[in-house]
């Protein structure tokens, strides 16, 4: 008898992991173990406030490179 490859019973699956990969809720998108990226993510972020945008945009750029 031919195994058919679409047949469940003869596909052969990787078992489970044993555990989850951990990672934080973010994703790794804010960097919070590297304090000068993190301040130029807050930065980045609070300059999308129209009057705070003139004074943050720049530093949020700079700490974003320095971190």
């Amino acid at each position: 008898m031919a195994q058919h490859p679409h047949n469940p019973e003869t596909q052969h699956y990787p078992p489970p992991p044993d555990e989850a990969p951990k990672g934080d809720a973010t994703g790794g998108v804010i960097p919070y173990k590297n304090g000068k990226a993190l301040a130029g993510y807050y930065c980045a972020v609070f300059s999308l406030i129209p009057v705070l945008g003139f004074l943050l945009g720049p530093a949020g750029f700079i700490l974003g490179i320095l971190g």
